[in-house]
């Protein structure tokens, strides 16, 4: 049977609801066909933070220093963890449950155009000859006038990866360009503070 609920809203709180809660709101607005109970929520509960600003970063910062290490980068991904979801049922219950289980922290990738600072590098060959430093550090998100807006702790870090790479960008004479790539593997990282 077709549910014919309808719910009238006037057009400026329509589109005021849609930009400040996005889809959420839009659900609301429009009915549940689930729950008999939804309606639209006037503007003022909607949380605080919806309609925040977005950080947005020029660079990022990686800093080590217990090595000395503080070098600028133009892109870092992977900045987070996954936990294992374990299904199980319990008992005679025939609904399959869900529990988190172990939390896997993601290894931080970082880019840039190649410079001549072998910092890293060095670094790296230590680990590759067997001499096994770990080191605790953070990385920055830097707005455009080199002021961090964002920072991520890292600890028990150590490069696992690092390689040059070469890509062409430009228009017209695609000049080549040589970029590195550095993967520092964690054990474990959390967000600091946002400003």
């Amino acid at each position: 049977m077709k549910n014919d609920k309808k719910i009238s809203v006037n057009r400026r709180d329509f589109l005021k609801g849609v930009g400040l809660a996005g889809s959420g709101a839009l659900v609301s607005l429009i009915g549940a066909h689930e729950s008999p109970t939804a309606s639209a929520a006037p503007l003022a509960s909607v949380p605080q933070g919806i309609g925040d600003p977005p950080v947005l970063a020029d660079s990022f910062m990686l800093e080590v220093p217990n090595r000395t290490l503080t070098e600028i980068f133009d892109s870092v991904t992977d900045l987070g963890s996954t936990t294992e979801i374990i299904e199980y049922q319990d008992g005679n219950d025939r609904i399959l449950r869900k529990r988190p289980g172990e939390t896997k922290f993601h290894n931080i990738v970082l880019e840039r155009a190649i410079t001549t600072n072998m910092t890293m590098w060095d670094w790296y060959d230590e680990i590759r000859q067997g001499i096994i430093t770990r080191y605790d550090g953070s990385v920055y998100a830097l707005d455009d006038t080199g002021t961090p807006i964002a920072r991520w702790n890292f600890y028990a870090s150590f490069p696992g990866e690092i390689y040059a790479v070469l890509s062409r960008e430009g228009t017209g004479t695609y000049t080549p360009l040589m970029r590195e790539r550095l993967v520092l593997v964690i054990e474990y990282l959390e967000q600091v503070d946002v400003v």
